[in-house]
């Protein structure tokens, strides 16, 4: 075995351990399941507000979402031996919370049309099956598998704009939570204390 596919490996098994116990897709679940019900609710929001409320809330949940899964790992995972935080500036981290919110904006607006909500179901099967690349964990296998489903579907017979986004969203979020969930379980039960 050359040395290039021992360090492969071995980055793979890292980053696996790091997706193993389905936190990641939890949080990824509740921000996605926010952003459906912010596109459901787009007749009671006033006209033009709505790709302003989805940058406000993936600027705020992500972070949020972020934090939750570190302090869960942090104070929850059981076969861990130690955290390793690499710092990184909070300027930096501040200014990539913003071109994600303000990317998001952009794009819905520059986007008005059906086909968005199509885009962002590509664009979940592609970071999904970048993941499953890296990981090697069927999960995320499954998951961009789902992306391409609604993508295709969504291309078939388009929705209305934000009926779509709120559509696709849900579905997305509900996959994430299922599979996060069973990921989830699955490692409490082969990580549980034998009294």
């Amino acid at each position: 075995m050359r040395m290039d596919d021992i360090q492969a490996e071995a980055a793979s098994r890292v980053a696996a351990a790091w997706f193993e116990d389905g936190l990641a897709e939890l949080a990824g679940a509740g921000v996605l399941a926010g952003l459906s019900l912010i596109f459901a609710a787009t007749p009671a929001i006033p006209e033009g507000w709505t790709p302003v409320a989805a940058g406000v809330w993936t600027m705020a949940a992500l972070p949020l979402a972020g934090r939750w899964v570190q302090q869960r790992k942090l104070t929850h995972s059981v076969h861990r031996t130690g955290w390793v935080s690499f710092e990184r500036s909070r300027p930096r981290r501040i200014a990539f919370t913003l071109v994600v919110m303000f990317g998001l904006i952009a794009t819905v607006l520059a986007l008005d049309t059906p086909h968005i909500a199509a885009v962002l179901a590509a664009a979940w099967a592609i970071g999904a099956g970048v993941g499953a690349w890296r990981t090697g964990l069927r999960r995320f296998q499954i998951s961009a598998l789902l992306g391409v489903v609604c993508a295709g579907g969504l291309l078939r017979s388009p929705l209305p704009l934000f009926t779509g986004l709120a559509t696709v969203t849900a579905i997305l979020a509900a996959g994430a939570a299922i599979l996060g969930g069973g990921a989830r379980a699955r490692y409490l039960y082969l990580h549980r204390e034998v009294a």
